[in-house]
């Protein structure tokens, strides 16, 4: 018995060998260069796309499936899609008989992929008369062909990724309806992975260059990844980014990232913690070529100037980004730099699905205060709708605005709702309130007292002399209540208490053009200012409201202050005619007092 199964054991062993010989044998004869033709106008006949093999094919397998290929490229009717000068790929071949796949390297070397979505949203690697073909096939079929019409499922699962090198590799994306694109060269990842161990450490770099949003940057990855294909969950732990910012002005600080990144259902989910991000250093200069025909002709070449990109392409709000999001996740910064604008540990947590984004809460520190604010960006519609509930305590006034001419400690409850996606359009477009006061400030660009002096002193037809004023007027407090309206901001309740004097406001901001036409009404709550005796007060028009204009374009801080002539013109009428009735009041009752004796 025992024999017997010897026997049987070595006939088998006998017969898988001559098997594997055989096989061997067959595939040193087939050589699949020969077919490479073949295989080029196959695909032709099922993609519409020209396949080109210029290089040579070898491929074994046994005891693995392997196959490499050089000089492979693909292009449509007008253009390159890919290109690639060296592929590998290696496959357990005995798992695939239990519908699993285990891949031992897939190996990419310089590899070109070019991808356009054209305004019909077409991708150029989906030609005409495949879409023509499939078209026809439908209507004569009536059936949808979606629809699988043979309801067994083949499901097959990844057991292990042992090795993935990718090497040189470019990657091009533009959308021409949208207006956007982005660049990935000399990308390289390095990758190994084992189910079994459930863990895979990770290595990455590329240069990343995209036109909205505008960025240019150097990025190198590592960190630990873990995958469940089974649950579609993937996850990269331990991350340790660094983010060189790569723009023609020179190199600046590298901006650097560690934390949790993952993927679940398809949704982006991160954890992350970033170092001092200066958003100035990633905005790239670039050559735009004039369109001067002429210039060229005369002189031989063309002429070409450098702008920032926030010139050419000023979208701040990029709603064709927005509406592939979908993610949720937690990010905090050390600080974050934009101009002279400095943002301290500002934290965010974002939800992100459907084309809207809501933020919330967005915190920051800003110039010893803080800033606590929700914001909901809906880009379902072609422009996208930005609603901000913000609020705002000790915050320095003058660093906010990037003005001297106001400073103070600001507190504000803010709500803004706007539309578009460029600075100028979300301006226009600006509707809301703004509640606010300030403690202890200063207006830096106007003496108000001064001016109200000079006024008095015209009264008293008496000069001010050579007295010197000081620069600036400080107040105790100053309040109200801005509404915006298509990016005019109005207000009628202005109120300020300050040395001498109470002070109530009313007119508007054009935020669009960025001028200003507002008028100030004084009221001297002493008998003089600074005592002065040519500012010295009448009792009888002591409760007078003395007026002054602030007029002119924000930012200019001459003669943006002066006396408002027009309601002055007013007021002195109504002086004059006050002091004309007391002193015919008075010659009256010295009359009729010296009748009665």
């Amino acid at each position: 018995m025992k024999a017997t199964t010897k026997r049987i054991i070595y006939s088998l062993i006998i017969t898988l060998l001559v098997f594997i010989a055989g096989l061997m044998v067959f595939i040193h004869q087939i050589n699949l260069n020969d077919y490479k033709q073949k295989i080029e106008k196959t695909f032709f006949k099922k993609t519409g796309l020209h396949l080109a093999i210029n290089g040579k094919i070898k491929w074994w397998l046994f005891p693995n499936a392997e196959i490499t290929i050089h000089d492979v490229d693909i292009t449509n009717e007008k253009q390159k899609l890919f290109t690639i000068q060296s592929a590998t790929a290696n496959i357990g071949l005995v798992p695939l008989f239990s519908k699993t796949i285990q891949i031992n390297k897939i190996i990419l070397k310089d590899m070109y992929l070019n991808i356009i979505k054209q305004t019909d949203g077409r991708f150029n690697f989906y030609p005409n008369t495949v879409k023509a073909e499939t078209s026809q096939s439908e209507s004569i079929s009536g059936t949808d062909r979606t629809t699988p019409k043979n309801h067994n499922t083949f499901s097959i699962t990844v057991d292990s990724i042992q090795k993935i090198f990718f090497d040189n590799v470019d990657l091009f994306y533009q959308d021409v309806k949208e207006g956007q694109n982005f660049s990935v060269k000399n990308a390289s990842l390095n990758l190994f992975y084992s189910a079994r161990d459930n863990e895979f450490p990770l290595q990455m770099s590329a240069t990343i260059n995209s036109k909205q949003p505008a960025v240019k940057m150097d990025v190198k990855l590592q960190g630990v990844g873990a995958v469940d294909f089974k649950q579609q969950k993937y996850a990269l732990n331990d991350i340790n980014l660094v983010i060189k910012p790569n723009n023609v002005t020179g190199i600046k600080n590298n901006f650097t990232v560690s934390g949790k990144l993952g993927v679940e259902n398809e949704k982006l989910l991160f954890n992350l913690n970033g170092s001092q991000l200066n958003v100035r250093n990633f905005i790239p200069v670039v050559h735009e070529e004039n369109n001067a025909s002429a210039s060229e002709s005369a002189t031989g070449s063309s002429v070409t100037t450098e702008k920032s990109i926030e010139k050419i392409a000023p979208v701040i709000i990029p709603a064709a980004l927005i509406r592939t999001l979908n993610m949720e996740g937690t990010l905090r910064l050390d600080s974050l730099i934009y101009d002279a604008w400095t943002f301290d540990h500002p934290e965010l947590t974002v939800k992100a699905a459907n084309g809207i984004t809501e933020i919330s809460p967005l915190k920051t520190g800003f110039s010893e205060g803080i800033m606590i604010a929700t914001i909901k960006l809906n880009a379902q519609q072609t422009l996208p709708d930005i609603a901000v509930n913000a609020s705002a305590k000790g915050i320095e006034i003058e660093k906010l605005l990037q003005n001297t001419s106001l400073e103070g400690k600001a507190y504000a409850d803010i709500r803004l709702l706007t539309q578009g996606e460029t600075l100028n359009d979300l301006i226009k477009k600006l509707n809301g309130e703004v509640s606010f006061h300030i403690n202890q400030g200063k207006f830096n660009a106007v003496n108000i007292n001064k001016l109200v002096c000079d006024m008095i002193a015209k009264v008293n037809q008496k000069g001010t002399g050579t007295q010197e004023w000081a620069q600036g007027t400080p107040f105790e407090l100053l309040q109200g209540k801005w509404n915006i309206n298509d990016g005019v901001a109005s207000n009628n309740d202005l109120t300020a208490k300050l040395l001498s004097m109470d002070l109530h406001g009313d007119g508007w901001i054009n935020l669009i053009d960025r001028t200003i036409d507002y008028h100030l009404g004084l009221t001297i709550t002493g008998d003089s200012i600074d005592n002065n005796s040519a500012c010295k007060i009448n009792p009888r028009y002591a409760d007078i409201t003395w007026p002054i204009k602030c007029a002119g374009k924000l930012g200019e801080t001459k003669n943006l202050f002066s006396i408002d002539s027009e309601r002055f013109g007013l007021l002195l009428q109504k002086i004059l005619k006050q002091e004309a009735e007391y002193h015919l009041k008075k010659k009256l009752q010295q009359h009729f007092k010296g009748f009665f004796k």
